[in-house]
């Protein structure tokens, strides 16, 4: 029999992504009961190269140069702690694979990566994001990229609203300690330190009903009492 004859070589290959590691039996012979006597050697044994997803860190990954090592990286996003972290770790990848597979011997296989980004990954990882048809995955890299500058800039707007609310809201409760503290000072002098303090302390609505009780109270203590 020639070499040309013989059948292909084949790797039995098992890529495991759960959370827990992997404890299964590695060959197919240790599934199969006790065979007694000399039938034992026609047990059959298969035995398969054991990728488990968890063993592996992304300061290990990074330096690889192949396609397991990404999609593991991939995977992996699933792990961290909110999605802007998540798209820009996708977003790294994609980098990369966009830059190994950009040949045309790899159309197909960046397509069936598209598919299963589009379909699996981002859907799962990423649920607020809306993933369009793609074609390339160089589109899906821009699109990544917009949609985390928009979320920067969501996230901007946001700030600077909430901290112009915050500004009035502080500058509304510094206006009305001042008011009250010279309408105190007004009518009973010069207020003691304790006292100055306590009402500087007050929110807006503490200091609305203090300026309510002013208005007959005939000591200091009346109106700066707990409500």
């Amino acid at each position: 029999m020639q070499a040309s004859d013989k059948l292909p070589p084949v790797l039995p290959l098992v890529i495991y992504n759960g959370s827990k590691r992997w404890d299964a039996a590695r060959d197919i012979s240790e599934l199969i009961v006790n065979i007694p006597g000399d039938l034992e050697k026609y047990c059959p044994h298969l035995h398969y190269f054991l990728v488990d997803e968890s063993k592996y860190e992304n300061t290990e990954l990074v330096p690889l140069h192949n396609l397991v090592a990404a999609i593991i990286r991939l995977e992996n996003t699933r792990t961290l702690e909110n999605e802007k972290a998540v798209a820009q770790a996708i977003n790294k990848v994609l980098g990369t694979l966009t830059d190994w597979l950009k040949d045309d011997e790899f159309s197909q296989l960046r397509r069936d990566i598209i598919t299963w980004l589009s379909r699996t990954l981002l859907p799962k990882n990423v649920p607020n994001v809306k993933v369009p048809e793609f074609v390339e995955l160089q589109e899906m890299k821009t699109m990544l990229h917009e949609t985390m500058q928009n979320w920067y800039r969501d996230a901007e707007i946001k700030g600077e609203a909430r901290g112009i609310t915050i500004g009035e809201e502080r500058g509304d409760t510094q206006g009305k300690t001042e008011m009250l503290t010279h309408l105190l000072e007004s009518k009973f002098g010069v207020l003691p330190t304790f006292e100055r303090t306590t009402i500087e302390r007050l929110d807006s609505e503490a200091l609305l009903k203090c300026s309510e009780r002013l208005l007959t109270a005939k000591t200091l203590q009346e109106v700066i009492k707990p409500a």
